[in-house]
């Protein structure tokens, strides 16, 4: 019978990296998901500690962690090395991301249409955190086959 050291309960972005984490620190690790994970629907930002107010990630992590309750109040001095060792590990695989924990959060445009704060983002989506100027469009392309991107619903 099978047997692990840990089980991780998701396939997402987060579920993952602290997958191959455990797995780099000699863990047996078993990934266990239903359905699509939140990678099928997710543009890849890094959506690290953007309560509403906060200025940077940086500055949202200090207000969660001060909140009896949310993990962050444990585990903000962890969330730091957790980025760049994530950041250094989709380079090193040709994916770079850009921002930080001190880069000032932005409404990026998503997929969906939907906006989402953001402040670590894969390279190719940097420029969607640049302030929109007055009268500004963004323009939602799709392209044929590409079935995760829905225009209309835009």
């Amino acid at each position: 019978m099978p047997s692990a050291d840990v089980v991780v309960v998701g396939a997402g972005l987060a579920g993952l990296a602290c997958a191959g984490r455990l797995a780099e620190a000699g863990a047996r690790v078993t990934v266990v998901a239903a359905g699509n994970a939140a990678l099928t629907w997710a543009a890849g930002p890094l959506e690290v500690a953007a309560p509403e107010g906060a200025a940077t990630p940086r500055a949202g992590l200090g207000r969660l962690a001060a909140q009896p309750g949310p993990p962050y109040a444990a585990l903000a001095d962890d969330v730091a090395p957790a980025v760049a060792w994530f950041t250094a590990l989709a380079a090193a695989q040709g994916l770079p991301f850009e921002g930080d924990l001190d880069r000032p959060i932005a409404p990026l445009p998503t997929a969906l249409g939907a906006i989402r704060p953001a402040a670590i983002v894969p390279a190719g989506m940097a420029a969607g955190l640049a302030p929109w100027g007055p009268g500004e469009r963004l323009v939602v392309v799709g392209f044929a086959g590409f079935k995760d991107l829905w225009p209309a619903a835009a």
